[in-house]
């Protein structure tokens, strides 16, 4: 794989993180209002479980055959094996995760994650342009 196409496909995965980030983000947005209705206790938790699996999904491109371990290690001030972690243990011990600690990791660390995977995606981009 050429340089150009390694970072054509990093820029792809990188793409998609932000598209679940920013719907994680929306959507907590949304619910927040939610929280003051009169909507269920078990409607609520569904949609909990849904921002759960959106942050599995932000993880799901650091597979292997997705974002470069070239690209992880040049970023590596971001915590891609923590990302990874989550979506692990999501798909395989989904039981064991907390719904504080995704309300947690979305309050607490997705904001920086979005805002930098966007700087990840600007210096990218820029490299790709300066290869052509």
């Amino acid at each position: 794989m050429t340089e150009i196409e390694r970072i054509e496909e990093d820029l792809a995965w990188l793409g998609l993180m932000i598209e679940y980030a920013e719907k994680i983000l929306q959507a907590k947005e949304e619910m927040k209002a939610l929280e003051k209705s009169s909507i269920s206790q078990l409607l609520y938790l569904i949609m909990q479980d849904g921002l759960a699996s959106n942050l599995a999904h932000v993880g799901e491109q650091l597979d292997s055959s997705k974002l470069s371990k070239e690209t992880q290690i040049e970023f590596d001030y971001i915590p891609w094996s923590d990302i990874k972690k989550f979506r692990d243990k999501h798909d395989h011990w989904y039981q064991d995760i907390s719904h504080d600690v995704v309300d947690s990791i979305i309050e607490d660390y997705l904001p920086e994650l979005y805002e930098q995977l966007e700087e990840i995606i600007l210096i990218l981009t820029d490299r790709l342009s300066d290869l052509y």
